[in-house]
Parts: structure tokens; C-alpha cells; sequence
């Protein structure tokens, strides 16, 4: 059985597609828009975490997918909270 989506809200360059390589899909957001890692199950998605969320948040099963926020600024409002708040399986991750 294949593993779920995941959502990494705040990939940067998304070295940490290739660990999840064998999900259903690896989703990146970011909001730079420089080259990004990619494995064949990438999607790249140029825009703050914010807008992701109220625009694509409903293309995901709720129970299935997993979202990882680490060390995000909050440039564009309290990234945590959002991840937070709009995923059921989430880990973030501020040192």
C-alpha cells in the first residue's frame, strides 16, 4: 500500500523530496522561486503557505495526507499556527 501525500509547507530547495519518493505525491510550497530539487512524484507550488492552504487544502483526504512545517519565518502570518490549524497529521518544527 502506497503512502499518502506529503505536504511540506516551506521546502526551500526540497532536498527531502527524494525521502519521500515512494508517497503518492511530495508537495513543496514555498515562496522561492529558485531551482528545486524534484522526484517524479513532485509537485512545486510557488506561493506563501497562507494562500496554499485557502486555495489547495481541500484537494487533499484529510486522513491520508501529512504536512511538515519547519523552521519557517513568518513572513506572511504565524506559518505554525496555520499548518497547524489546517492539517490533522502535521509536524513542525522550530528550534
Amino acid at each position: 500500500m502506497q503512502a499518502g501525500p506529503v505536504v511540506d509547507l516551506g521546502c526551500a530547495y526540497a532536498p527531502q523530496c527524494f525521502l519521500f519518493r515512494d508517497h503518492a505525491a511530495y508537495v513543496g510550497v514555498d515562496l522561492m522561486t529558485e531551482v528545486r530539487f524534484r522526484a517524479r512524484n513532485t509537485v512545486h507550488f510557488i506561493m506563501p503557505i497562507a494562500d496554499f492552504v485557502t486555495e489547495h487544502l481541500e484537494d487533499f483526504d484529510e486522513a491520508a495526507t501529512f504536512a511538515i512545517c519547519s523552521y519557517v519565518p513568518p513572513w506572511h502570518g504565524d506559518n505554525m499556527l496555520i499548518a497547524r490549524t489546517s492539517f490533522r497529521n502535521v509536524l513542525t518544527y522550530y528550534p
